[in-house]
């Protein structure tokens, strides 16, 4: 996957397809990369802006990255409620990172189908 598609599928589709989607799953490689991502993109805005650049980013991508997280907790079928465990300090951070670090469930659960990495990318090549 060149670069073009790989900014495409782990950023660009989740900010503008799925804004408002706290639907179905998605896996731990789409959760992390994008993650990573809007890292990335944070540094360089806070070290080109000095700050304010990074918070106007991080303020558009706050309901992308809250769905994204919902989605990632469906993934090893835990209900979307689950995100508020980051309200208790330190450990519910710890707790979360541990939950979308875990592999999710095989095959469908009570919130869809098992999403894959493969059909995301065919998508793009399609």
């Amino acid at each position: 996957m060149d670069f073009k598609n790989y900014c495409k599928v782990y950023f660009w589709d989740i900010v503008s397809k799925h804004y408002f989607d706290y639907k179905g799953r998605v896996g731990r490689k789409v959760f992390l990369l994008f993650n990573l991502n809007t890292f990335i993109i944070s540094v360089i805005l806070n070290i080109i802006t000095g700050g304010i650049g990074s918070i106007f980013f991080a303020l558009a991508v706050l309901l992308p990255s809250l769905g994204l997280s919902i989605r990632r907790l469906h993934d090893i079928n835990l209900r979307g409620w689950w995100f508020l465990i980051n309200a208790i300090p330190v450990v519910g951070l710890a707790i979360f990172i541990v939950f979308v670090c875990l592999k999710g469930t095989k095959g469908a659960n009570r919130f869809g189908s098992e999403p894959g990495s493969e059909n995301i990318e065919a998508e793009v090549v399609a």
